[in-house]
């Protein structure tokens, strides 16, 4: 993306279920670039942006000027990329990100609904070993702290092993931060997460309770 230039991102739902992106830029058309719904997206330090969501090509690419798709992301893979829907990335300061989603495999490696990727798609390995089984369940969504830390949501029980039903919170090597303790967790999926500046974490989902508690579809976790 060229300096000076905006980028907006909308799912629009129109007749017969067709969702598209809108992008400000000259002959900016990223409607022809995927093939199916975008749910995330990031911007590199060159302008470059990534693209996460519910299409075919690997689930996540890379566009750069013009909307030219940059065929260089992954390339050093040597298995694809990801097998499922990705639901939400973030690109941290040194270009490389944090994806979740609705998968389990990225580039034929086991990762759990979670994975932590290089600049170029090459997949962070100390993160891996640190995650261990990963979550049992897909992630909808997550927030990052300014600490690097990683508060994670979605449809899952545990993540490798340890119960924490709905919400975790993880370090940013990918192992966990036991501090954060949900009890018995949400009853039904959580959707989305913010971190507050106080530290707090806002909520909503599906569900009815937290730790056994009435909470209709949103709560507030200190």
């Amino acid at each position: 993306m060229k300096k000076g230039h905006l980028f907006i991102m909308a799912a629009l739902f129109l007749f017969a279920g067709i969702s598209i992106v809108i992008a400000r830029a000259p002959s900016a058309n990223l409607e022809d670039v995927v093939n199916g719904a975008i749910h995330t997206s990031g911007v590199q330090s060159d302008g470059s942006i990534m693209l996460g969501g519910d299409f075919t090509d690997g689930y996540i690419l890379r566009v750069g000027d013009e909307n030219v798709v940059d065929d260089s992301f992954g390339s050093s893979n040597t298995s694809g990329l990801f097998n499922g829907p990705v639901n939400k990335l973030a690109v941290l300061g040194d270009d490389s990100m944090v994806v979740a989603g609705d998968f389990s495999v990225y580039d034929q490696q086991i990762v759990g609904y979670i994975v932590k990727i290089g600049a170029n798609g090459e997949v962070d390995q100390s993160f891996i070993r640190n995650m261990g089984t990963g979550f049992d369940g897909p992630v909808k969504s997550f927030d990052l702290m300014e600490n690097g830390q990683i508060v994670v949501a979605g449809d899952f029980q545990k993540y490798d092993g340890y119960s924490s039903p709905g919400l975790i919170r993880l370090n940013g090597d990918g192992s966990i931060d036991k501090s954060l303790n949900v009890g018995s967790g949400f009853n039904h999926t959580v959707n989305t997460v913010k971190v507050l500046q106080s530290g707090e974490i806002m909520v909503g989902g599906s569900f009815t309770e937290f730790n056994g508690e009435p909470a209709l579809y949103v709560a507030r976790v200190k």
